[in-house]
């Protein structure tokens, strides 16, 4: 038995084409399809001009507790010039 586990994405008509090359050819396989909702939001949106609906409800004031502080930069290294 060989078990493969991919990601994959509907087309717009919601529709799911997978193409799994096989190292059998013609042979019967019994195939089990678990159909499985991605819920990590980075995985599931395609359209990159489209943020996940509430996401920004969702994140505004996450720092607010514990803002981020830029620590101390030190001097800066002074060079000689060249030329």
């Amino acid at each position: 038995m060989k078990s493969i586990q991919l990601t994959a994405a509907t087309d717009e008509n919601g529709v799911l084409n997978i193409q799994i090359p096989m190292e059998m050819p013609r042979q019967k396989l019994e195939v089990l399809v678990v159909l499985q909702p991605v819920v990590n939001h980075s995985d599931a949106i395609l359209d990159t001009d489209v943020w996940p609906e509430g996401f920004f409800e969702a994140t505004a004031g996450a720092f607010r507790d514990d803002p981020i502080k830029r620590g101390e930069q030190g001097e800066y290294e002074v060079r000689e010039t060249i030329g």
